[in-house]
């Protein structure tokens, strides 16, 4: 399947070659443009088959494109990055807090990051439901990969390389830093993620302003204490989260304000963002005489994802991808 079974999956995705012609009916709200409506559908249309196709749970109560984007947001495309390791990970290997065989897994996954490698077989089987949402990735913008060093290949493979261990990671489009080792939580206590020493570790890398935690302390008068009521035991912020209440932070006399945020629905708002930046560029292309032809999905050679709607116009047939 290429690189990637689920996220490069797009190179060798089929889209529909008919061309899309069908007759909507109450669908969209009144104050959408026919040509608008269409394009939404055939948008719709490609990402269910793609959910179909990457056995992703999607049982259409969301926004197909939000759960689209949701479900990318999760992912991690393959390509090839640059590995840091905190200063937490370097010190417990020179302490050797970390035994002989994580610090093996630990050199192979830096070296399947480097070599540009698929990471998503490593990572929570629950990132294919739509329905759960991941609170770590969408506002911490922190994944975590099992350790292990056998390989999966699809979502069924998975089961097999799960781990009492895993690895916390930030990854940016060229680089990687693992931030820590921690345990697997256990069973119904996924607020153990949450914990602020990570955010220590994260601090103490220089790598909180590219987790979108905003130091607000110089921007105004800050008093510490002020932040009341004070939010930092990992169970009230986790509970917090799935109640879709995002949070600012008092750490260490300091204030942060969190970019990264999950909407009032439960979605990545990155992914909520995205939807709204795809229908105005739709609006864009939407004028007189212009007249929808076809929508696809497509991975670029960078792994990054692209729409593109190709459309008829009174001067000839042009494509535009919706989310440039």
């Amino acid at each position: 399947m290429g690189m990637s079974y689920w996220f490069i999956l797009l190179k060798n995705y089929r889209y529909s070659d008919t061309i899309f012609i069908t007759t909507i009916k109450e669908v969209f709200v009144c104050n959408k443009s026919l040509f608008e409506q269409e394009v939404m559908l055939a948008i719709e249309v490609e990402i269910k088959r793609y959910f179909k196709i990457c056995g992703v749970n999607y049982n259409g109560e969301k926004d197909s494109i939000v759960a689209f984007f949701n479900l990318l947001d999760k992912l991690i495309s393959p390509k090839p990055r640059k590995v840091f390791y905190s200063h937490l990970i370097n010190e417990k290997i020179e302490n050797n807090r970390l035994d002989e065989n994580t610090r093996s897994l630990l050199d192979l996954l830096k070296e399947r990051f480097e070599n540009g490698e698929d990471m998503n077989g490593f990572l929570s089987k629950l990132v294919f439901d739509s329905e759960k949402p991941d609170y770590l990735r969408y506002i911490w913008g922190i994944s975590h990969l099992h350790l292990s060093d056998k390989v999966a290949g699809n979502k069924e493979e998975m089961s097999s390389n799960r781990s009492d261990k895993q690895l916390l990671v930030i990854v940016e489009n060229t680089e990687v830093l693992f931030v820590d080792v921690i345990s697997h939580p256990r069973q119904n206590r996924n607020f153990e993620y949450f914990n602020l020493d990570t955010i220590r570790t994260i601090r103490d890398a220089g790598w909180l302003e590219r987790i979108g935690f905003m130091d607000m302390s110089s921007q105004m008068d800050f008093v510490e204490g002020s932040l009341n009521p004070k939010i930092s035991k990992a169970e009230e912020i986790y509970k917090l989260y799935k109640a879709n209440v995002n949070l600012s932070f008092e750490l260490d006399g300091k204030s942060y304000l969190l970019m990264n945020h999950i909407t009032s629905s439960g979605d990545s708002g990155t992914a909520v963002l995205t939807r709204n930046y795809i229908i105005r560029n739709i609006r864009k292309i939407d004028s007189d005489g212009n007249k929808f032809i076809r929508a696809k999905l497509v991975a670029t050679e960078d792994g990054k994802v692209a729409i593109i709607v190709d459309i008829e116009t009174p001067n000839g047939n042009s494509s535009y991808n919706l989310l440039e």
